[in-house]
């Protein structure tokens, strides 16, 4: 059926991104499979057995603070492959570099509804509001879930009630919100030693949430991309920027091997739309080729004959279906080759 083409495998400028570059990255498709089946059953945990000792060995051992120490302008700089930054003050050339720049990409966020949008304002305005602000934590008594990132969870709310509005105080409250929780809430220093942390672990640096965390940064990007620098200024969006570097390195520092399922598919599919969105980061372009050559992994082991996921559950498998739309369109505009039996796999998926 017509559908079944027009649904997955739409040119990728149809959706948010450019055509693909000249020179694609090529993932040869013997060594992926040969990787994929050698860590089907990647480990990595020094202890499996998570009783509340274990739990408490984990804080100890992988705390995080005071975590990494802040990006110095050496550091940070270094990492950008923008040689023009020009001889004034390089906070206020990359600001203005990322809001007119162009890249093969931009996230689109997905729509709001009315009473998603006035559910966002009345937090936002109660965080601006908050005597204590920008150290405010999450108050679990009066919105319930989501203790694990305290502060952070504030932030898309923020991002939330902007889009609603178009009003700036709440995206300069979201700016001022982040810069303080990208201080306080450090990524773990070193090499963490557990690809996931258990979801029920209290870790701000749970590699799924830090997942999302990198594609909202993706979506402020484009966001800011329409202010001034009067309105938001340098030093308030150096630090988006500043963490995009972190989060991609952590993920890509957590995922050393496979493990099949969807948590690991949504980190990929983030580092390589970082990637793409992202490529003045000299390591922009390592991100795309760890990330496509991971998926395919996934996309070898996960993606069973009868076009049903690993997991076996139909919400997860249809967001696994939802998550490849974004992939191929993410892939082609980078211009990665995509394996021959790649089409039919997602074609059943998608069936």
């Amino acid at each position: 059926m017509w559908w079944k083409s027009a649904f997955l495998f739409a040119l990728a400028a149809a959706a948010g991104c450019a055509g693909a570059p000249d020179a694609p990255v090529v993932v040869d498709e013997p060594s992926v499979r040969l990787e994929a089946e050698l860590n089907l059953h990647f480990k990595d945990f020094t202890e499996v057995t998570l009783t509340e000792t274990y739990m408490e060995r984990w804080r100890e051992k992988h705390g995080y603070l005071p975590g990494a120490p802040m990006l110095t302008d050496e550091e940070f700089f270094g990492s950008l492959d923008l040689p023009d930054l020009g001889a004034g003050d390089p906070e206020v050339a990359l600001a203005t570099h990322f809001r007119d720049r162009v890249v093969p990409c931009r996230v689109e966020a997905r729509p709001i509804s009315e009473e998603q949008g006035g559910r966002a304002v009345e937090i936002a305005e109660a965080c601006l509001q908050d005597p204590a602000f920008p150290d405010i934590r999450w108050p679990r008594e009066r919105f319930g879930r989501g203790t694990k990132d305290a502060r952070w969870n504030w932030v898309p709310y923020l991002v939330q009630a902007y889009r609603h509005t178009e009003n700036l105080r709440y995206l300069r409250g979201a700016a001022e919100m982040f810069a303080y929780w990208q201080k306080t809430v450090r990524p773990p220093a070193g090499t963490p030693r557990i690809w996931l942390t258990p979801s029920f672990i209290d870790n701000p640096w749970d590699a799924h949430v830090a997942s999302a965390r990198l594609h909202m940064l993706a979506v402020v990007d484009g966001l800011l991309k329409d202010v001034s620098l009067g309105e938001i200024p340098a030093d308030l969006r150096r630090p988006f920027y500043e963490s995009v570097l972190e989060h991609a390195r952590f993920l890509v520092a957590v995922n050393p091997g496979f493990r099949a399922g969807n948590i690991q598919i949504h980190q990929l599919m983030h580092l390589l739309e970082a990637g793409l969105v992202f490529p003045e980061f000299e390591e922009a372009r390592g991100w795309v080729a760890f990330g496509w050559k991971g998926l395919l992994k996934h996309a070898w082991l996960d993606l069973l004959p009868d076009g049903g996921l690993y997991e076996r559950s139909a919400g997860y498998n249809n967001a696994v279906v939802r998550f490849w739309r974004r992939i191929l369109e993410l892939s082609r505009a980078a211009g990665l080759a995509e394996p021959a039996w790649l089409e039919p796999k997602l074609r059943k998926a998608q069936e």
